[in-house]
Order: C-alpha cells, then sequence, then structure tokens
C-alpha cells in the first residue's frame, strides 16, 4: 500500500484548520505582518532567495518540473510567444528587445511590464521597466490602472 501525500495533508489541514488560523498562519494575517513589518519581510526574502543552496534547490526543482511535463512546458512557452507578438506596439514593432534584456541580466535586474501582457499591456519600451528579481516576482500579473 503506497503513501498518499495529498490525502494525509488534506485531512491534516482540515483536522487543524483552527490551529493554523490561530497561529496565523492564514493569508490575510500573513499579508497584514507583512504590511506592517516591510523591510523585515524584504530582508527575509532576500535572505531566503539569495541563498545558494536554495537556489540550487529552486533551479533543481524546475528542471525536474519541466522534464516531467515537457509537453505542458512546450504549450506554454508557445502560448506565451504567440501572446508576445500579438502584444507588440506598432511604434516599437521594428526595435529588438534583446539588447534590453541582455543589459536587465548584466545589471541583475528584471525587465518588467507595467501593464501585465496578461491584462493587456503591450510589449512597448514605454510600458517597460527595470525591477529588481524579489520585486518583480512580488509584483506578478498586478496593475493597477491609473485613473484620469
Amino acid at each position: 500500500m503506497s503513501f498518499d501525500r495529498k490525502a494525509y495533508m488534506r485531512r491534516y489541514n482540515k483536522e487543524h484548520s483552527v490551529k493554523l488560523v490561530a497561529s496565523g498562519r492564514n493569508a490575510e494575517n500573513c499579508r497584514a505582518w507583512r504590511a506592517a513589518n516591510l523591510e523585515k519581510a524584504r530582508a527575509a526574502d532576500k535572505a531566503r532567495y539569495a541563498s545558494p543552496a536554495r537556489r540550487a534547490q529552486m533551479l533543481a526543482t524546475r528542471r525536474r518540473w519541466n522534464r516531467a511535463n515537457r509537453p505542458k512546458r512546450l504549450l506554454e512557452v508557445r502560448r506565451r510567444q504567440a501572446q508576445q507578438r500579438a502584444a507588440l506596439c506598432s511604434c516599437c514593432a521594428p526595435i529588438s528587445f534583446k539588447l534590453i534584456y541582455q543589459q536587465a541580466r548584466s545589471l541583475k535586474m528584471h525587465v518588467d511590464h507595467v501593464q501585465p501582457l496578461a491584462k493587456g499591456g503591450k510589449h512597448c519600451l514605454r510600458n517597460l521597466q527595470l525591477l529588481e528579481p524579489i520585486e518583480n516576482i512580488r509584483k506578478g500579473a498586478r496593475w493597477a490602472p491609473v485613473s484620469q
């Protein structure tokens, strides 16, 4: 008989849900703590992701997933490429963005879309910004439209 970890974790979380909420492990409490202790949270994130051992572990996990899910990965890559081609604006279409991404890599920064492609943003120079990796990961695909 094999051990079903997912079923075990579902059962454990159901049985211990009151304890987890009371201990402050729910998302609302976590967000409130991060908002109140922004500098501590950023330092903890940097420490967590700056460790070479942790970075290697995350990379190994990603590679394992990619090997196990090759068709899914290819579909995702093709979807993202089509989305990026469709998001090119007319003023920036002839420009090669490769140089921008190379410069960002040399500065150890991420190129971020102010209005994410997933939310209808264009792949345009006016919509790009350089962010630190932690900030870009934290931002994700969030975007607050600016009212005029």
